[in-house]
């Protein structure tokens, strides 16, 4: 088993937050992922756990990092670990704020689509961003 410890980018302690409770096999897909996902200028870590399909934010405010589980979703948890997948995060003007925040995405090879994950303040929202497959004739 791996334990996977979360440091405070700011203070370097170990944050009392607990992530995960259970014990995490070395051979579970832990995806991460760094940008600005609530757009107040500072960098956030997101991780994307391919065993119970959760994505935890760590958002830092410029003095400390909180820990908050924006998505849940059992059945998507084998999409990050398909080898057909192709993660990415990007940058987008939120309309709603006029703030730079980034995204989650991936394309996915099962369904040919382009999926985005927005976060909201509360949660992400995924959208299909692209509707394209290449093996359709």
């Amino acid at each position: 088993m791996i334990c996977i410890c979360v440091t405070c980018l700011s203070c370097q302690k170990e944050s009392e937050e607990i992530i995960s409770s259970e014990p995490i096999a070395s051979d579970q897909k832990i995806y991460k992922f760094t940008g600005d996902f609530d757009g107040n200028g500072f960098s956030d870590l997101a991780f994307w756990n391919s065993q119970d399909g959760t994505i935890w934010f760590g958002l830092y405010d410029g003095t400390a990092m909180v820990w908050k589980k924006v998505y849940e979703n059992s059945e998507w948890k084998a999409v990050p670990v398909d080898p057909g997948t192709f993660k990415f995060t990007g940058n987008y003007i939120d309309p709603s704020d006029e703030k730079t925040k980034t995204y989650l995405g991936f394309w996915y090879y099962g369904d040919g689509n382009i999926w985005i994950a927005k976060y909201n303040g509360d949660k992400i929202i995924w959208n299909v961003a692209g509707i394209k497959k290449y093996y359709e004739e």
